[in-house]
């Protein structure tokens, strides 16, 4: 009984190898006798006719422009202010930005523009370090100290 499954198997297995061998790609060197039909190239399209050209559009008589602003109007809250200066600004700048004698200098009374405290904050400089605050508490620590002017 050994004997059937020895041949069965080894049947099995050359069916294998036939299969895989009819699957694999056929080689360009091989004897082959049919060639390939040339192709044939197309038709030459022929080229577009030119536009013409749009006509020209009347241009929009000059607005007039508005006076530019000199300094952002205030957006942001001064009570809200308030606490962020206490958390981020006061070790700098004494009492609350109303005086004079800390690392910083005194704020208030200092004629500080909106724009000139937002870049201060936001760039930094002269030992005051850039960043302190960003998005709304920027802009109420901005108006906070606008309200110390």
């Amino acid at each position: 009984m050994r004997r059937p499954r020895v041949l069965f198997g080894i049947i099995a297995a050359a069916a294998v190898l036939g299969v895989a061998a009819g699957c694999g790609s056929s080689d360009d060197s091989s004897d082959s006798t049919t060639e390939a039909e040339p192709t044939t190239q197309a038709e030459p399209t022929t080229e577009a006719e030119p536009t013409t050209e749009a006509e020209p559009t009347t241009e929009a008589e000059p607005t007039t422009e508005a006076e530019p602003t000199t300094e952002a109007a205030p957006t942001g809250d001064v009570s809200a202010g308030l606490i962020v200066f206490q958390r981020s600004c006061i070790a700098c700048h004494l009492d609350e930005g109303r005086a004079a004698g800390g690392i910083g200098p005194q704020l208030a009374g200092m004629d500080l523009t909106a724009d000139a405290v937002r870049d201060q904050t936001v760039d930094g400089s002269a030992g005051m370090p850039a960043g302190l605050a960003t998005g709304q508490d920027l802009d109420d620590v901005v108006a906070y100290v606008e309200s110390l002017q």
